[in-house]
């Protein structure tokens, strides 16, 4: 006899689902990130920020001096 249980991941389909009984911040709170994933992605944004500006900045730098 196998015992079931449930998956340690959080399931996203019911946060998705509309359930006129739960409050606004109900949602906002089972939504939001922690803070280690908020960190982490605020960092690659910025990341990805610079090489686009720093991007930018090189090819007008080699454009000039041709």
């Amino acid at each position: 006899m196998s015992v079931y249980s449930a998956p340690k991941f959080r399931d996203l389909t019911g946060l998705l689902q509309v359930d006129p009984r739960r409050s606004r911040a109900a949602v906002d709170a089972a939504t939001k990130l922690t803070p280690g994933t908020s960190l982490l992605a605020a960092l690659l944004l910025s990341l990805g920020l610079w090489v686009a500006i720093w991007q930018a900045v090189s090819s007008l730098a080699a454009a000039w001096l041709r």
